[in-house]
């Protein structure tokens, strides 16, 4: 009976296969790609146009370091320095240092730890940092387009 149902299963298998061909053969599969490079996702006018939102993103986006590994990422709160990243991923770690656009901080202390959340709040000595801007989300329609760092 098994082999009975497997060459069932490979016969229907067959039919779809020729009907894909046939369809194939007259007006070309429905399936196809429908972008050139050029225009996909990691293609350069895609990336070209996110452009002037990275460099924004960049300048608002922390990166969180255990000595050279990348440990966690983080955004901005406040031009003096309050950097907010996921908890569980600094944990336990001794020591972090961070690095937001082209600036290094080596001296960073852990402010706050909401265990909830799994949200941290490190503290770094900053005067002019770029915090991110929330939009209100009143004003974001469904389907907006969301770019993040990292």
């Amino acid at each position: 009976m098994e082999k009975n149902k497997q060459s069932q299963w490979s016969l229907r298998s067959v039919k779809w296969a020729i009907l894909l061909v046939v369809l194939a053969g007259s007006e070309g599969l429905v399936a196809q790609q429908s972008l050139e490079t050029f225009y996909r996702t990691t293609g350069s006018a895609v990336t070209d146009i996110f452009e002037p939102q990275r460099a924004v993103i960049q300048k608002c986006s922390a990166v969180i370091y255990n000595g050279r590994n990348e440990i966690a990422y983080g955004i901005v709160v406040s031009p003096d320095g309050h950097i907010l990243t996921k908890a569980s991923e600094i944990e336990g770690i001794d020591p972090i240092s961070v690095r937001v656009d082209r600036e290094a901080f080596d001296e960073v202390k852990v402010i706050s730890v909401d265990p909830r959340w799994d949200l941290a709040l490190i503290k770094v000595e900053a005067k002019d940092l770029s915090p991110a801007e929330y939009a209100p989300d009143s004003k974001l329609a469904q389907g907006y387009v969301v770019v993040v760092n990292g």
